[in-house]
């Protein structure tokens, strides 16, 4: 009952949240049960891709799982390679690395 496009774009999308959930778990930001809870999280992504009855619940949460992923390993990568510079962020000035690291265990 699809269109082509919105098999695509589901195909991407279950692509996408297979690949960002692989690079954390891989990178170890998970340990003990919070493993088998973040499989459970990125399995409930996949199958709302497979089912797709409600079509906002079956992409939103691929989307929000994309979103969250990427925003974890961009606080991760600039907690790791942050340089003496100061930048800001809604005012906020971040100098200190565990900022950063504090922020990405909040997501």
């Amino acid at each position: 009952n699809r269109e082509i496009l919105e098999n695509v774009l589901a195909v991407i999308l279950a692509i996408l949240v297979a690949f960002l959930g692989s690079i954390l778990l891989i990178q170890g930001f998970f340990r003990d049960i919070w493993v088998f809870q973040f499989c459970l999280v990125i399995a409930s992504c996949q199958y709302s891709l497979l089912k797709g009855h409600n079509r906002i619940i079956a992409y939103s949460r691929p989307v929000y799982f994309c979103l969250c992923c990427g925003l974890i390993w961009l606080l991760d990568y600039g907690s790791r390679h942050l340089t003496t510079t100061k930048f800001k962020l809604y005012g906020i000035t971040f100098t200190n690395p565990l900022v950063l690291i504090s922020a990405r265990d909040l997501v």
